[in-house]
């Protein structure tokens, strides 16, 4: 039992001394590390799709972080709003993937064969002011 005590002790400072953190830089600028951001790109050529086929997307979505996001159609056009939020013109990047044109939502909806969804919503959100404009970062949430 001493040994199992131990071990565990010992493997608790081991994971501690793992932990990741950013140092600053000799010369005092902060060193900033970047993991595998996500990002919305309009596709090379968009997918054509009928209505009948967006149709099976149409409705009413909840996400994982209380959301809730509604695609639709509206004279012709495809559009994506997020509960409260102005709709987006979306672009069908794949059968399942959808683009907003102003580069603010990406959406992937996957249908399984028992008619469980589930999926992304890539959203654009502001970041902070820089010397330029503002900087934005994208934000992913389930869908379910």
């Amino acid at each position: 039992m001493k040994t199992l005590i131990a071990t565990a002790a010992a493997l608790t400072f081991a994971l501690a001394g793992f932990t990741a953190s950013a140092q600053p830089a000799a010369d005092g600028n902060t060193v900033t590390i970047t993991g595998n951001q996500k990002s919305i790109a309009l596709p090379e050529s968009p997918r054509a799709m009928s209505e009948l086929e967006f149709g099976k997307y149409a409705g009413s979505y909840e996400l994982s972080n209380g959301d809730s996001i509604a695609l639709f159609i509206r004279a012709g056009a495809k559009y994506a709003a997020l509960h409260g939020q102005p709709a987006h013109e979306l672009v069908a990047k794949s059968g399942h993937t959808f683009v907003a044109k102003d580069l603010q939502l990406e959406v992937t909806i996957d249908k399984s064969d028992e008619n469980k969804i589930s999926g992304e919503v890539l959203m654009a959100v502001p970041s902070g002011a820089v010397a330029a404009g503002t900087q934005q970062h994208v934000v992913s949430v389930a869908l379910h």
